[in-house]
């Protein structure tokens, strides 16, 4: 059986499709999968990810210095629908589509029409209701997604939260694949980037990893721990974005705020193994952010280390549960004031009850419910 399965980015950052991927493949669910997104380069091309599973990354029309009225971006995206749509015409026909994204839902239909196909609707957020949709953007997708979710055969979200606003919203029911890391062992702490950032052993260090851009709290992080320089609380941001420059700006005037460029997994989680505590502080401007759970906390938690959130549903009911972690309002002498009353000995106790549960946040979790849903759906 063949799985097509379409993105609108390239596969580079698509942890979760290949995670899933990987899993219908080795559990032969799907004897080849393809992969259809973007490509940044002048060319379109064609890359053989593992066996049975390749990438095909058709170039999209965009203007030179990355500027586009919103007509603009909608004739551009038309154009590559054509050159995915066209692809798909010189392939044999596929058993099952993989929809990412609103965004690719109404081609993905099409196909699923054209080739009798099964159709699955592989939601990474609430797409909907998000930071970016309001407005007369935001009424087009409400009715987009509630007419063509009809015509779904199955549908994933990544929460709980998520799950039960289709229900309520669309009453359909859905089944929730978390983006629990795909790693199997705890890597052991080194010292090195402590040794690095020359901090004591008393020294607390938290991490804020990913992509570094506005809505993620990182200017409130920065303002926080500019607060704290004269305390022994540090934080290092690891990753990319467009706020590295202001980060870095923050690390030459305040020497317990630091930055480390973006790395590949295996670093990543040397680096993860030398913090104290993972901090994700999310503004709530939409539902999205409410009901999210980002791939970062489970790298946390998984390392592990305890977390602090942000007072927003999903992310603390995780905190609730598990007892692993910390909630604090994003008001900055909030978060300034717990900072300063957590200890070693608070770490150690939060960290002594995630050892105890940390196999709930593997992927072999997640592994074992594809599976099940996946034959559910075939049958």
């Amino acid at each position: 059986m063949k799985n097509l399965h379409i993105i609108t980015s390239g596969i580079e950052a698509q942890t979760r499709p290949l995670k899933i991927i990987k899993t219908l493949i080795d559990e032969n669910i799907f004897t080849s999968v393809t992969i259809v997104g973007t490509n940044d380069g002048s060319l379109d091309k064609v890359s053989s990810l593992m066996d049975g599973i390749r990438f095909i990354g058709l170039k999209r029309i965009t203007n030179s210095d990355g500027t586009s009225s919103f007509l603009t971006k909608i004739f551009q995206t038309l154009m590559w629908y054509i050159k995915v749509y066209k692809f798909t015409l010189s392939e044999d026909n596929y058993d099952c589509i993989n929809a990412h994204s609103l965004a690719v839902l109404p081609l993905c239909l099409v196909i699923k029409l054209r080739m009798n196909a099964l159709l699955v609707y592989d939601t990474h957020e609430l797409e909907t209701e998000t930071h970016c949709s309001h407005g007369f953007r935001k009424i087009i997708s409400r009715l987009l997604e509630r007419i063509l979710i009809k015509h779904v055969d199955m549908t994933t979200v990544v929460s709980n939260e998520i799950k039960q606003w289709y229900s309520e919203s669309y009453r359909i029911n859905s089944d929730v694949i978390y983006n629990y890391p795909a790693y199997k062992q705890q890597v052991q702490r080194t010292g090195r980037l402590r040794q690095d950032l020359k901090l004591n052993s008393n020294d607390i260090l938290f991490v804020n990893q990913g992509a570094l851009i506005e809505g993620r709290g990182i200017e409130l992080l920065l303002n926080v721990f500019s607060k704290l320089r004269n305390t022994n609380n540090h934080i290092i941001f690891i990753g990319f974005g467009s706020l590295v420059g202001e980060i870095k700006t923050y690390a030459k005037t305040y020497e317990n705020i630091h930055f480390h460029n973006a790395v590949e997994l295996p670093e990543l989680f040397e680096l993860l193994a030398d913090a104290d505590i993972g901090i994700h502080l999310m503004q709530n401007t939409c539902l999205n952010h409410d009901y999210a759970l980002p791939n970062k906390i489970f790298d946390y938690l998984n390392t592990p280390m305890p977390i602090v959130v942000s007072n927003l549903k999903a992310m603390s009911s995780i905190v609730i549960k598990n007892e692993c972690g910390w909630i604090v309002s994003n008001e900055v002498n909030d978060i300034v004031a717990l900072i300063l009353e957590i200890d070693a000995h608070d770490i150690k106790e939060k960290k002594n009850k995630l050892l105890a549960s940390i196999k709930v946040w593997e992927w072999s979790t997640e592994h074992t419910k594809i599976v099940e849903i996946y034959r559910r759906l075939l049958l």
